[in-house]
């Protein structure tokens, strides 16, 4: 991989100082708009990041999934709470309460701990293999991976790390078209 390549692909799976202004907005409830304003930035440049930057996917996905492990302690110490206040009526002898707590044993929990990958590696390989899907782009990948082989004589996994240039280069022009 040449070094040109190697910067793109790092700035790929990092983010800058810029993108982690509007990572902080957005998680704190900001809209688009407000990250733009704070990262100096336009609404497009958060949008195309938040659509098709690895890095700065998987750093939000990142700090969204440090943000649900600081409710989910919140929601718990309130259930043990909670749970002390129920267990002392139902002692007392408040059938409204044992009825409450019969209804509330029955709840189904939604998991919201998936919210994406946290690695940037991780995201621009599921773009890569949502780009091998797409029609217009299935025989170039292939003909790279391929051709790729065929000059280096060498194995698939091989050809593949060798292609992942190009790769990042179709990923790019996916972007530039949206």
């Amino acid at each position: 991989m040449t070094e040109p390549d190697k910067n793109r692909r790092l700035e790929l799976l990092t983010t800058t100082p810029a993108q982690d202004l509007a990572i902080e907005v957005l998680i704190t409830g900001g809209t688009t708009f407000n990250a733009s304003e704070a990262a100096n930035v336009s609404r497009q440049t958060i949008s195309l990041w938040r659509n098709h930057h690895p890095g700065f996917k998987a750093a939000l996905n990142s700090r969204r999934r440090e943000l649900l492990a600081e409710r989910a302690d919140r929601v718990r110490d309130l259930d043990t709470q909670a749970l002390a206040v129920m267990a002392e009526a139902i002692d007392a002898g408040d059938r409204a309460m044992a009825l409450a707590w019969v209804k509330t044993r029955h709840l189904h929990l939604v998991n919201v701990t998936d919210v994406g990958h946290t690695r940037a590696e991780a995201i621009l390989n599921t773009e890569a293999n949502k780009l091998r899907d797409r029609p217009e782009h299935v025989g170039s990948l292939h003909s790279i991976l391929d051709d790729t082989n065929d000059r280096y004589s060498i194995t698939r996994g091989k050809a593949r790390d060798l292609a992942e240039a190009e790769l990042v280069e179709i990923l790019e022009e996916a972007t530039d078209d949206n």
